[in-house]
């Protein structure tokens, strides 16, 4: 693949605003500019719990998926909300269910899926012990079964996304290859079973990737991925997985930079938003990059708060919101990070959520009215 070296240009300064209170896991439904609706969420259940994923039904519901030690070991539980944020149900995803996977899962992602007329049907993607699993569970009755990811070349280590393509499934991820991690992509189909598996190296020998984020394309499958070269990293493949091209981008050539894409997003005409960490320098910042289909850079900028700066911060998600701007959400030690930036990367406003009392994950979507 080509390097691309863009400078950046453009620091918007990030107003503040503080929330009270302490929360076990927390509902944040941003409104129009920043506004909030919050709701502590209570479990039935002792033990903590860490939330990372978050979808919405098509009745209004919301589905979280977060991990607890409830269980004596790390266990994944997927729970229901009403709107307002009311409890509904919990399932606990059991990690004895599979002899493989008699241990501590780590769930990554989660989409509700509509397949075989069932609305509540949670495809959960997670990791343990070194193997990639899959999860189908019914959010009605609590019904699960699992499959592992693998591949011809070995175990997916790590599948990180999924996505709903209309005839099944697509996963990116990560395994172990000679050596390296390197990207790797499945499909299947509603059930988990595979009938496509590929794995994608970098052309430098040594180099090491880790698929993020896989997004339907208008021509294809786009993933961003981290890289132990400290660069933005896409992968653009067909529908099933022929490669198509692969750019690594560095925001500040000739030097050592550090910078990680851990999301990507499709605006409306099919190029493409990448998001994520811009560490080199302080104040940290977030990392925001267009690029076409063809892998060429429209812009590149990096957006920080000089008055209040982001400390140990880390941006994972973007989304194109109903308005076609773009939204990047983050995590820093004040709390979640969200902004809201134009096409053309032009900041419209951000603001810093504080921490009750901490965030390790922040989950990104668009909700059904809109917020």
């Amino acid at each position: 693949g080509m390097k691309y070296y863009y400078n950046n240009s453009g620091y918007p300064n990030i107003p503040k605003i503080f929330l009270s209170g302490i929360f076990t896991l927390l509902l944040m439904l941003p409104l129009a500019q920043g506004q909030i609706f919050q709701k502590e969420v209570t479990y039935p259940l002792n033990g903590f719990w860490l939330g990372n994923t978050l979808a919405q039904s098509a009745d209004g519901d919301y589905v979280v998926v977060a991990r607890s030690n409830y269980a004596s070991q790390w266990s994944p539980y997927a729970s229901r909300f009403d709107g307002l944020g009311n409890h509904v149900n919990s399932h606990l995803i059991p990690t004895v269910a599979d002899p493989n996977f008699n241990t501590s899962v780590n769930p990554r992602d989660m989409i509700l899926s509509n397949a075989g007329g069932n609305q509540e049907l949670a495809i959960i993607v997670s990791y343990a012990q070194g193997f990639g699993h899959i999860y189908r569970l019914d959010m009605n009755t609590g019904a699960i079964d699992g499959k592992d990811i693998s591949s011809s070349a070995g175990n997916m280590i790590s599948p990180n996304s999924v996505i709903d393509v209309g005839s099944g499934l697509a996963i990116a991820g990560s395994m172990r290859v000679i050596g390296n991690d390197q990207v790797i992509f499945t499909r299947t189909d509603y059930t988990g079973f595979q009938f496509v598996s590929r794995h994608y190296l970098d052309n430098t020998p040594g180099i090491a990737l880790r698929g993020q984020c896989i997004r339907q394309a208008n021509d294809g499958l786009i993933i961003a991925a981290t890289s132990s070269e400290d660069d933005f990293y896409l992968q653009k493949i067909g529908t099933y997985s022929a490669p198509i091209w692969a750019n690594s981008y560095n925001f500040d050539p000739g030097t050592n930079s550090n910078e990680q894409s851990y999301s990507v997003s499709v605006l409306p005409g099919g190029d493409y938003i990448v998001g994520g960490d811009f560490l080199s320098t302080t104040p940290e910042r977030a990392a925001l990059m267009r690029v076409n289909s063809n892998g060429n850079v429209v812009w590149a900028r990096s957006y920080f708060d000089s008055a209040n700066p982001f400390n140990n911060a880390h941006f994972t998600k973007t989304l194109i919101n109903t308005n076609g701007n773009i939204m990047m959400a983050g995590t820093c030690d004040d709390g979640i990070i969200l902004l809201e930036i134009q096409q053309n990367g032009t900041p419209v406003w951000g603001r810093i959520y504080p921490d009750p009392p901490f965030f390790e994950e922040v989950s990104l979507i668009q909700t059904n009215d809109g917020g």
